[in-house]
């Protein structure tokens, strides 16, 4: 699998976490500070230098485990 491969399926899980939560973009921009250009990006999977950081971010302000994000990688 490659990088474009994991991106691709992490912005799939996070969308899919996010949505189930009934939490737009806007609020997860919010909560976590990180820019909503990006955040569309990681969703899509073109983001570009994915922070480990931001997967703890992201899992925080979803309140859930990281690796849920990381499901299929």
């Amino acid at each position: 699998m490659n990088k474009q491969e994991i991106f691709k399926i992490f912005g799939e899980n996070l969308q899919r976490k996010r949505e189930g939560r009934n939490i737009s973009l806007q609020e997860l921009s919010n909560k976590t500070k990180i820019n909503i250009r990006y955040l569309k990006r990681i969703e899509n999977g073109t983001a570009v230098g994915l922070l480990v950081s931001h997967v703890f971010i992201l899992s925080q302000a979803l309140n859930i485990d990281a690796c849920e994000l990381c499901q299929n990688i």
